[in-house]
């Protein structure tokens, strides 16, 4: 069952809602905002889903930048789902940033192979969540590693099936490099934490770091900055009141700024390690190690040592000390995969957009966690969009 506990003492605030929050948005302007550049809003939207909406377009701020800063004075509410899309979508990064020293570790093919989902309908019949996920298996036929998909989509207690759309999205992107891909048609701190799912969902995460070991220096560092966050969230369950667990979730994220600089500092960083281009934000890792141990073997303390240069040492779990993070580096929460549509002969050039693409904004109705116990609450928002693109 959730695990719900306190973490500052002080009520939660309610979330100042703006005029065009109130007045309701459309699947246009969600995916224009948090996309930025992405999404021409000549484009057209073929279909969307986000999870826990029920159309009231208030309950909505697409700003995920704002969702580190903003997550103080309110409650928080997580699902497993959450943290493993965003994981997921920092792994595309990485993977399409090193797409051909990755190569052999996905397919056995040089350049691109075609794959193609076929089902009954019309662009505007298609259940184009449905054929994301076909393709998720379709993919896993195709791939070296027959465990990818298996690792990859959540089958958590809390799962539904925008989130499971949500992560075959992210693996058609992640492998985008590797496929053509067609669609054919006939502030004081939080409040109050709620960790949904079970423990075993988030034992589960836990589990699935292990295959970020895999894939060289980088993951495994980035492998070493999430197990300590994930093995805390499975501690709450079993002592959701205790000190150490208060000090964790007050030490998610710092804001410090000045004169010419910003950045953040907490364990939150371990799920900002990417560019969206791949480039890796963490610690400085030495280039040219050659260690007497490979570095899938060391122990967190060992392989800081070995690899990191001039580690801060202000936060540190597990032997693991987390970065600071300059603010401008703040990537998206989703993922991006342009493929064909066939609609009974008519060809479309289309895209999926897919990831944690906001926070919702809920009401509590407690009273002693807020003044009103309204709009005070947040919590991620998972969703995805199937659009054509404008004819040039």
């Amino acid at each position: 069952m959730p695990v719900s506990f306190s973490v500052a003492e002080c009520l939660a605030t309610s979330v100042n809602l703006k005029r065009e929050f109130l007045t309701g948005l459309t699947a246009e302007d969600i995916l224009a905002s948090v996309t930025d550049s992405e999404y021409d809003r000549e484009n057209q939207i073929l279909q969307f889903s986000l999870t826990g909406v029920d159309g009231n377009g208030r309950e909505f701020d697409t700003r995920i930048k704002r969702l580190i800063p903003d997550a103080n004075y309110n409650t928080m509410v997580l699902r497993p789902d959450d943290v493993w899309l965003s994981i997921l979508c920092q792994f595309n990064f990485f993977v399409n940033a090193n797409r051909e020293l990755l190569r052999a570790s996905f397919v056995a093919h040089e350049g691109k192979r075609e794959l193609t989902i076929i089902n009954v309908g019309t662009r505007w019949s298609l259940d184009f969540g449905s054929m994301a996920r076909q393709m998720g298996d379709l993919i896993n036929k195709t791939v070296s590693d027959p465990t990818l998909r298996e690792w990859a989509i959540p089958t958590f207690s809390t799962t539904t099936a925008t989130d499971t759309t949500v992560a075959s999205v992210m693996l058609m992107a992640t492998l985008k490099q590797y496929f053509e891909m067609r669609f054919v048609g006939t502030k004081c701190g939080i409040p109050r934490v709620t960790l949904e799912g079970e423990k075993a969902d988030w034992v589960d995460i836990l589990g699935r770091l292990e295959k970020l070991k895999e894939y060289g220096v980088e993951t495994v560092a980035w492998y070493h900055l999430l197990r300590p966050v994930i093995a805390r969230f499975v501690h709450a369950f079993d002592a959701p009141d205790s000190a150490e667990n208060v000090a964790f979730w007050s030490k998610i994220v710092h804001h410090d700024h000045g004169s010419g600089y910003s950045y953040y500092t907490g364990w939150i960083n371990a799920f900002v390690v990417f560019t969206p281009k791949g480039k890796w934000l963490g610690h400085t890792l030495k280039p040219d190690i050659v260690p007497e141990e490979a570095p899938e073997s060391m122990s967190a303390e060992k392989f800081w040592t070995t690899y990191a240069e001039d580690a801060r040492t202000d936060l540190v779990y597990d032997g693991t000390p987390y970065h600071r993070l300059d603010t401008k580096n703040i990537a998206p929460g989703y993922a991006t995969v342009g493929l064909t549509l066939d609609d009974n002969g008519v060809l479309f050039d289309c895209a999926m957009v897919a990831g944690v693409i906001g926070t919702q904004v809920s009401s509590s109705g407690d009273k002693t966690l807020s003044k009103d116990g309204k709009d005070d609450t947040v919590r991620p928002v998972a969703g995805w969009w199937m659009f054509a693109k404008k004819k040039e």
